[in-house]
Parts: C-alpha cells; structure tokens; sequence
C-alpha cells in the first residue's frame, strides 16, 4: 500500500496483476520492453500521487490503449510515453478513427535495439504543442529536420529530456536571439579583472582568502536588482526549428557500454542512424554524459554535464570488474581523441565537486571545460536557475545556422598535440599552475544566463576551498561564507546577507507561475488545465520554488496554490506539532489560519496564524500568543496590542486588553468589555468545543480529514519556514 515506484521495464511480462490499480500511493510506473496486451482496469485512479507512466515497446489491444486514452487518471500525468505502433493501432481499429492520443502523451517510435530504451521522435510531438499531431496519420515516422539530438539518460533507468526538449520548439519558448544575449561566451573576463572590480584589489593580494575569491564570482548575481519585466520570454525573434530527438536509456546501467555478457552495440546502431542527419548533437547528465563523450567522433556537437570520464576514480560506476572499468575508460578517451580529430565542438558543464576531479583526466580545448562555481548536480542547478534551456537553444541554434563551422579548428589543433596513447595519460591542468589562465569559470546572472571568466588552474584550486551550494550566501561585509539558515554572518556577527542567496533569487523577485506545456500561457493561480487551451501545466511550488518534474505534487482549493510532496510532507509534520501545543478546541486539520474580522476596532481584516512555540503570523507582523485555560492570548502589531480570544461555535470572539499597573511589578492586562473582532478558521471545521465537544466533536474532525483526503483540502504553509 505505501509502495510509490514500481519498475517493471525490460521484463517479458505478459500480464501485470489486478492488484496494481489499489496502490493509493504509486507515483512511477514502468512497464515498457514487455509483452503486455492488456493493463490493470482502474489502473491509477486511487492514487492522487500518480505522475509517470511509460508502456512504451508493448503489443497493447486497441482497446486497451483506448482505455489508457480516456482514463481521468493518465490525463494528469507529468509524463506519459506510448508508441507509434500502439497509437496507429488504436487508430485503424475505428475507435481512434480521426482521434488524438491526450496532449500529456509522448509518442514516438520505438527502435528495435533490445533492451536499450532508444524512442525516435520529431521534437514538437514532445510537448503536446497545439496543431501538432502526437502520430502521423499513416503510422510512419518522418524526419523533421536535418538536424539529430541524441540524449542519452543517466543511471536512474529514467527515460531524461524528452519534456525539456519538446518545450523549447513551442511557440512560446524562448528565442534563438534571447537565449544568445544570456549565454555570453565572448569576451572573456579574467579572474584577475573581476577580483579587482569587486574588492579593489588583486587576488595575489589575498592569496589566502578564498571565501574572498569565491564571492567575486557571486556578488553580481546576489546583489542585483531583477528587471521590472521578470523572465518573460520576448516575441519577437526567431526560434528553433524543429528537429528529430532519440531518447536512449540503458536500463541494464552499464554506461551504455559492451560486455562480454552482454553486447549493446551502440556505435554500430547510432553511426547508421547518424548518417541520415546533417547535423548531430549528443546530449547527457553523468551515465548519460559518458555515454555521449563514448561516442563523440559521431557527433558534431557534444554537451554534458557532470559526466563520468575515468570509470577507476568515480565514485559511481558499473559493477564491472577492474579490467573492464579500465577499457571503459579508454574507449572514452580514445573515441573523444578521435572527435577532435574530425573537429567536432564538445562542452563539458561541471559543477565544483567530484564530477570536477574526473574532469582533470580529459583535455579538452580551451573554453571546452565550463566549470560552475556550486556544488550539487549541475543540470539541474542550471535548469531551476533558467539557465540550462537558453544554454541548449543556443547550442542548437550553432548547429542549425548556415553558418555552422565544422570542422572546429581549435578541436583539431588540441588533438594534433597528442598521439591517442600520450592523450589517455595527458592531464587538463595542474593544480599548481599560477600561469597560464587555462580554466573557465561561468559567473551567473539572475536573468538566467551565464558569462565566462578565464583563471588559473591555482586560482581554481583556491576558489574550490568555499564552494557554496544552493542557497548559501556571502556576507556583503566581510565575505564570509554562510549557510542558507544563517541570518547572521558567522564571521562578522552582521546582518550583511545580500538581496539573493548562491542559485537562489528570493521569491518575492520570482513569481510562481505555472506555465502551459502547449500553448506557453502562464497562471499565477493553480489551475489542473490550461485556462486557454485545457493543455498541461508545468507546476511550480509555491514555498519552495522547485519546478517542473521536480514540483510533483498537489494543489489546493482555497488560494488555488501548488505544492510539491515535500512541502506537504513538512507541513504535515507542522500540523503534528501544532495539535501537540494548541488546546484541543483551537485545533484545525486543515491549517491554522484564522480570519481577523474587525468589529470597528483599531485593527482592519486580516489573518492571523498560529505558529509552533508561541510564534503568532498576522498581517500586521509577528506576533505571540499563549494559553490560558482553553482561552488564548494574542499579542501583535505595532504598537503591539493585546487579545483575548475565546472560542466560539463558528470561530473566536477576540477581546482587547488593556495593560494595568496593579499586581506584580511587572503589570498585567484586563480584558476591555466590549468585543473587537471576530474569527474564523480559513481551512475547514474547528473541532467544537464547550457542550457540543467530546464524541461528537470528534466526529467532525474526523469527517474534515475525511474530507481533506478526498478533495484534496487546502493547508497554510507558512508554517514550514
């Protein structure tokens, strides 16, 4: 019953059992590379959390795939991938007859090379654009350009890209021009110049401090101020042309690479493929980016990020034995040898963690290597920061010009230095080196795009000393490094935090908007469908910022916001500690927010909310509250005015109290006689109090968890902070 991912790919299963439609908590399912004909009735309909289904490679009846079309449960998918052969099927059996598969379905066709995932489609089937067919007519794939992406997917036997991808070919993505002023490649600063610029002084200056050095990378991006117009996309310019996406995944992880006990025989198959095209591209993430620096001398153009390069030294690898890690490793180097060789561009995106150690062991022309001044897994870094997708518009945008340049004089220059032999054993840099400047840094900008700076490898070591991850920050003061916690430098004892956090630009620069897979239409309120097109939403989480597949999760009813599991898990965990420390009868399943209705009183409407440990969130400020038998008393405001709020059948009656000097020394209050304001609770029943308590009591509060569960109750999240 709690079983959230069920992997069942590459199995030769002919049935799945009746049993799989009751897992109230399934979220992916994977079913494809099997024999099945027929799916589980229901399948999917109990769970609320269900986000990815691939049935991909099986022989489904028509009617089973009209079953799958037409079910309430796969039209809220994130991701859903069926096949040509399914989708002509179902079409020439009269009940698709002049149909669609849903607008969330990718189809594509399904290339028989065993148990590699490889599904070949046109980019704007992908993203589900309006107007554009999920499946040709006559079931027969068509080329949709001369140009091929190739990506290749990491070791979580998770199909990659394919969302990503579409979306950058909708009408409303991002412009070749737009993705061009974000990615500066040229000119390059020096580290030198944009030390001085920053501190006023040379790095050779303060050579020790690196948390000095590592901020001159940053200051730009946490100290700017966003533009008035946000990220919108311009639309005037042009964009991508279509163009053809093979999406592979070595489901066996085993980096896409032969073994005696099993042969792949990628290179064979993708070199007869490649040649179809007059452009290619290979794309990947760690496997996926091994795989395609593997095979690079087919490409013209190569992109990883944080990619394996020597099998022996990574901390993630194949369980292969010694030997074979080793040939592995070779035949990656011997084959990105021969790629420069033919002059083909490869760039080569890590972040400054391990994934920057393997980096070492593959020279690369100058500015080849972009290193990033984080840590964490660096595509999807780039991706929430909206870096990554102007990145890839403008890679592919070289390749379609007909401007294009192969081959790369620079790539061959590099590889001429070189026999394959002294260039397995060759080195990118020394850490040592206070010479030449030989490695490129990306200096970030909120806007979402990057610029390069040129250093020393000596430089680069320094820097590596005070790598910040995601949301850390750099005091304005004295430079020291913080934690994202943190409201004080721990160096300096002062409040110096800039306007933005390392890869984290505050949310009140960034609005959450959810934004439409097909026609680009962003909400800035949850909605399950486009408003315009009743196409798929993109969500984005309110709290946290997280998007896109990232954001799986839920919304809710009553100020129409999105939340991702994680966010709802923390506020359940929230809502545990509230009901250990609120009285009984002030107890609400839904959230503790209550509405603040004046009765002509010093205070105008409002919220208030009620926080762990006698923290009170209002609209006018931070306040306290404190029980006094089943009673409370709010303190709030400024100047700060005193409530007593007694609990009422609908909500509280607030009475306000005014200080006196009798008592103690350090005085009390006494209530005022006449009420001045009202309350209601925003999120659901409160449990009753007083003579309608005791089992009944308990029985609405039970009905209202009922009711949450069901209908997908809202809840304040402000309680996560």
């Amino acid at each position: 019953q709690s079983l959230e991912s069920l992997l069942l790919h590459d199995n030769l299963l002919e049935r799945l059992p009746d049993s799989l439609s009751d897992l109230p908590q399934l979220q992916w399912l994977y079913v494809y590379n099997n024999k099945l004909q027929e799916l589980p009735a229901g399948l999917g309909e109990c769970s609320r959390r269900w986000s990815r289904l691939l049935v991909e490679a099986n022989p489904l009846s028509a009617a089973a795939v009209g079953r799958l079309f037409a079910s309430e449960a796969v039209g809220r998918l994130r991701v859903f991938g069926a096949d040509e052969e399914q989708v002509s099927r179902w079409q020439a059996s009269g009940m698709g007859a002049n149909r669609q598969p849903p607008r969330n379905c990718a189809v594509g066709r399904m290339l028989p090379w065993g148990r590699l995932y490889a599904k070949l489609s046109p980019a704007s089937r992908l993203s589900g654009s309006k107007g554009v067919p999920a499946a040709p007519s006559n079931g027969q794939a068509a080329k949709a350009s001369e140009m091929l992406v190739v990506a290749f997917s990491a070791s979580q036997g998770e199909p990659e890209w394919m969302g990503m991808l579409g979306q950058i070919v909708q009408p409303g993505a991002r412009t070749v021009e737009d993705a061009q002023q974000r990615i500066v490649r040229e000119p390059r600063q020096s580290f030198d110049e944009l030390y001085s610029a920053v501190h006023g002084t040379s790095p050779q200056e303060d050579a020790s401090s690196s948390s000095k050095a590592m901020s001159a990378l940053w200051y730009e991006y946490c100290n700017s101020e966003l533009p008035a117009s946000g990220d919108a996309c311009p639309q005037d310019g042009s964009r991508l042309q279509d163009f053809d996406v093979l999406c592979m995944c070595d489901s066996n992880a085993q980096w896409y690479y032969d073994t005696d006990s099993h042969k792949l025989d990628v290179e064979s198959k993708l070199r007869d493929l490649v040649a179809g095209y007059r452009s290619v591209l290979f794309l990947g993430v760690s496997m996926g980016g091994f795989a395609a620096l593997s095979y690079a001398h087919l490409a013209d153009t190569v992109a990883v990020f944080g990619p394996q390069t020597d099998l022996t030294r990574s901390h993630l690898r194949p369980g292969f034995k010694p030997e074979c890690l080793v040939a592995a490793s070779r035949h990656l180097q011997d084959n990105v040898h021969r790629a420069l060789c033919r002059g083909t561009r490869i760039e080569y995106h890590v972040a400054m963690e391990d994934h920057l150690l393997y980096a070492r062991f593959l020279p690369l022309p100058r500015g080849s290597l972009i290193v990033h001044p984080t840590s964490g897994r660096i595509a999807r870094v780039l991706e929430r920061n909206g870096i990554l997708v102007p990145l890839l518009i403008d890679l592919f945008a070289e390749l379609q010009s007909s401007s294009k340049v192969r081959p790369i004089a620079a790539s061959q220059a590099l590889a001429r230095q070189f026999s394959a032999e002294a260039f397995a054993d060759a080195r990118a840099w020394d850490w040592g080196d206070a010479g030449e400047r030989s490695v490129t840094l990306a200096k970030w900008n909120i806007k979402g795009g990057i610029s390069l700076v040129e250093a020393r490898p000596s430089e680069l070591a320094l820097l590596m000393q005070e790598t910040p991850c995601v949301g850390a920050w750099f005091c304005n003061a004295c430079c020291h490094r913080n934690e994202e916690d943190k409201r004080c430098c721990d160096g300096c004892g002062a409040d110096s935090r800039p306007q933005h956090k390392v890869g984290l630009v505050q949310p009140k620069a960034a609005p959450k908007v959810h934004q439409c897979m097909a026609c680009g239409k962003q909400h800035e309120t949850y909605s399950p469908r486009c408003v315009s097109c009743t196409g798929e939403l993109e969500f984005t989480c309110v709290f946290c910022g997280k998007f896109g597949r990232e954001a799986d999760g839920r919304g809710e009813d009553v100020k129409l916001e999105w939340y991702c599991h994680p966010c709802w898990e923390k506020f359940d965990q929230h809502n545990r500690s509230m009901a250990a420390e609120l009285p009984e009868c002030w107890f609400v399943t839904g959230g503790q927010v209550w509405a603040w209705e004046a009765d002509g009183g010093a205070r105008q409407s409002g919220q208030i909310e009620f926080d762990r440990a006698g923290k009170l969130l209002t609209t006018w400020g931070i306040g306290s509250w404190t029980c006094k038998g089943e009673a409370l008393e709010v303190t709030f405001g400024k100047p700060p005015e005193a409530y007593r709020l007694a609990r009422s059948p609908s909500g509280f009656i607030a009475t306000r109290l005014a200080p006196t000097t009798s008592g103690s020394a350090g005085g009390s209050s006494s209530a005022v006689a006449a009420p001045s304001a009202r309350g209601r609770p925003v999120y659901g029943l409160p449990r009753q109090s007083g003579g309608v308590g005791g089992p009944f009591g308990r029985a609405i509060a039970f009905l209202v968890l009922l009711m949450r569960r069901n209908s997908q109750r809202t809840v304040f999240l402000a309680g996560l902070a």
